[in-house]
Order: C-alpha cells, then structure tokens, then sequence
C-alpha cells in the first residue's frame, strides 16, 4: 500500500492528464480542428462537475482584504472562483489518478494476499486501505 499510495498515485497523476484538455488543439491528427472542438465539447460537459464542486468551497465566502490583490482591478472571491476552471486539469489529473490507482491497489491485493491483511510495525491498528490513504496524504 506504501508504493501504490505514493509512487503509484504521481504515476496515476501524470496518467490522468491523458484525460486532460491541455494540448488537443495543437495535435497534429486534428488539424482542422473539428475533432478537437468536439471532444472539448463533451469534456468540458463531464468536468463541469469538477469546477462545481471546487467552485462551492468558495461561495457565499467574503474573503478578508488582501492588499497584494488590491493591485489588480479583479474582486478577490472572484479570482479564487476562477482558480476552479484554471485548475480544472489538474483535478481531474488527481481524481482519475487517485481511483486508477486505488483499484488497482485493491486488484493486487485480492490476487496476491487473500488471506488478509500486512501490518507495518507501529501501524497494526490501521487497515490496509487507511494505510494506502496515509501513504497518499504522506
């Protein structure tokens, strides 16, 4: 759980940016740009969800005066709003990469260890699936 929960979820990261809208434009099989148009349009349909949820952290929030951010012409709650597209890639690049790997975490252990769980020493009290988490937050 250790290896999976740390090296596999960068790994499954970097995977999950293959489901990622960052550079369909300029790949060369789309060069008259309908195919890409239409897998943004579908795209941007499913992840609306992502930038929702992200967007909810923030509404309704009045957020106290920064005066780095005075310097700009853009309200402060409105700007962190954005953050919710502009990150967008990065989201579902976690998200995809966190599940990718948590199931094949989980495929590994039915194969390999059926007959229950291995306990690091100090850990004994977490199970194997806490302890893919607290690799994962590690």
């Amino acid at each position: 759980y250790v290896n999976y929960g740390t090296a596999g979820v960068v790994i499954g990261h970097e995977m999950g940016h293959g489901l990622d809208y960052t550079g369909v434009e300029e790949d060369e099989l789309n060069k008259d740009g309908a195919p890409a148009s239409s897998f943004l349009k579908v795209y941007f349909q499913r992840a609306k969800c992502f930038i929702d949820q992200f967007d909810a952290y923030y509404k309704g929030q009045t957020l106290p005066p920064d005066p780095i951010e005075a310097m700009f012409d853009s309200d402060e709650v409105e700007l962190i709003r954005m953050r919710s597209f502009q990150t967008l890639g990065e989201n579902v690049a976690d998200t995809t990469g966190i599940q990718s790997v948590f199931k094949a975490w989980k495929n590994m252990v039915k194969e390999r260890r059926p007959n229950g769980e291995l306990k690091l020493p100090g850990f004994e009290h977490f199970t194997d699936e806490q302890m893919f988490f607290i690799s994962f937050a590690g």
